[in-house]
């Protein structure tokens, strides 16, 4: 056997083609298998609580969230979902427990 073969297979396209539908196939079967997705999240989960670890990570992800906020602020429909959820949280502060009973009290002695 020539070693120089498996190179020269490379490098014809119609072999790269089928070597790349081959590693697809073989891709989809493995996520569809129920065990290794399970390994594949839990390591998906630790590599993400390691990075998160890292400052310069981190930094770059809130960086990227805001980035992500103020792209979101920009779309009108957005601002107004945002708009309405600030009226929403005001309005149930407004209701707060002291206010409340002052209120009842006003009202039970009239």
């Amino acid at each position: 056997r020539n070693p120089a073969e498996p190179l020269n297979r490379r490098l014809n396209p119609e072999y790269r083609a089928e070597e790349q539908k081959r590693n697809t196939a073989g891709h989809i079967n493995r996520r569809l298998n129920p065990e290794h997705r399970a390994a594949e999240q839990e390591r998906d989960t630790i590599g993400h609580s390691i990075r998160r670890l890292n400052p310069e990570y981190r930094a770059q992800e809130q960086e990227r969230d805001t980035m992500e906020r103020s792209a979101r602020r920009q779309n009108p429909i957005n601002r107004e979902e945002e708009r309405q959820r600030d009226a929403a949280l005001r309005r149930s502060r407004r209701g707060d427990p002291i206010r409340r009973c002052r209120e009842q009290i006003l009202n039970s002695s009239q």
